[in-house]
């Protein structure tokens, strides 16, 4: 998220700016970066874990249902940008680092109550 934020600001400092190829890209990145990280957590790793360990599953489901606000959040960023708003994509982007840090640290709980069980049971 740095890399588009900087990427951002580099627009001149505008409000209103035309968008350069190195917003668009680093958009684009951020995007991409987020939405593999959204499907691993959805096919892979949660229903892994849950699998593994049933009582794991409600919160690990609570997660996956923050990923829809925050894939909006990252298209209204784009929406932002896309219209050269660039005051309002990094407000947008700021939005989307608080909530995307509070779901890591959501999960990392999660991640440390599975380590405690399992160093419980061994």
């Amino acid at each position: 998220m740095r890399r588009t934020r900087e990427a951002l600001s580099g627009v001149d400092g505008n409000e209103q700016a035309p968008v350069d190829g190195s917003a668009r890209e680093a958009v684009r990145e951020l995007s991409e970066a987020l939405e593999a990280h959204f499907e691993q957590e959805e096919y892979l790793y949660y229903p892994t874990i849950w699998a593994l360990r049933p009582p794991f599953k409600k919160p690990l489901l609570d997660l996956i249902d923050c990923h829809p606000a925050l894939r909006g959040l990252l298209a209204d960023l784009g929406q932002a940008l896309e219209q050269g708003a660039i005051g309002d994509a990094l407000r947008r982007l700021e939005g989307l680092t608080r909530f995307f840090g509070q779901h890591e640290r959501a999960e990392e709980q999660i991640l440390q109550r599975l380590d405690r069980e399992i160093d419980a049971t061994s």
